[in-house]
């Protein structure tokens, strides 16, 4: 079990920088994004989430039944998950994202996708490590609870829209067996040679 020190190490290392950015009072969606940075790297620091591509699963598959089957579903699922991967200093919050997101969909009769299982997990992620973040908030920059809520909350909604939220879940759905997110896709390289200029169609440039 990490000890308190090594959890600060951790914490410093993967979200230091979000919370600086808190700090500093800048806009919401730098915020944001440094929160999704920060839990790629704390997975990348814990050498993996395995559970996350097996608790995809297991949503989609609860979200087909009904809510009391499903519901059982899940539980059977988030309990044989806690013993396949205890090792994983993941597993924990995975699971516990397994329930909430599942039970949410079982209660608004969605069925999900793999795509938004993983996206409801990865959610439920931020959203935990934006509720972290809710005391320091209001200690270094806001001095109010109510304004800590709000701030926290549309902290929370700018993550969720954006491309770097999107990005992370599709890539935690593609993640390698030790459940290490699949690498980012590097943009097409333009070529600026004079051949490859003269070839463009001045009709269909793209």
């Amino acid at each position: 079990m990490a000890t308190d020190g090594a959890d600060f190490g951790r914490s410093k290392a993967c979200y230091g920088k979000a919370y600086t950015a808190l700090r500093l009072g800048m806009n919401d969606s730098d915020v944001a994004e440094s929160i999704i940075s920060g839990i790629e790297r704390e997975i990348k620091w814990e050498k993996g989430a395995p559970a996350f591509r097996p608790a995809i699963d297991a949503i989609v598959l609860a979200s087909m039944q009904g809510f009391q089957t499903g519901a059982q579903l899940l539980l059977s699922a988030a309990d044989r998950l806690a013993r396949d991967y205890s090792d994983s200093p993941a597993s924990r919050r995975i699971c516990d994202a397994l329930l909430k997101a599942g039970l949410e969909s079982l209660h608004n009769r969605h069925v999900l996708s793999k795509d938004a299982a993983a996206e409801q997990i990865l959610a439920h992620l931020v959203k935990c490590r934006c509720d972290a973040m809710s005391g320091y908030a209001t200690k270094h920059r806001t001095r109010s609870v109510p304004d800590t809520q709000a701030l926290i909350e549309s902290i929370y909604r700018k993550a969720q829209s954006s491309s770097a939220f999107r990005g992370l879940s599709i890539r935690m759905l593609n993640a390698s067996d030790t459940g290490l997110p699949a690498k980012a896709e590097k943009p097409r390289q333009i070529d600026h040679s004079i051949t490859a200029l003269k070839s463009i169609s001045l009709e269909n440039p793209l």
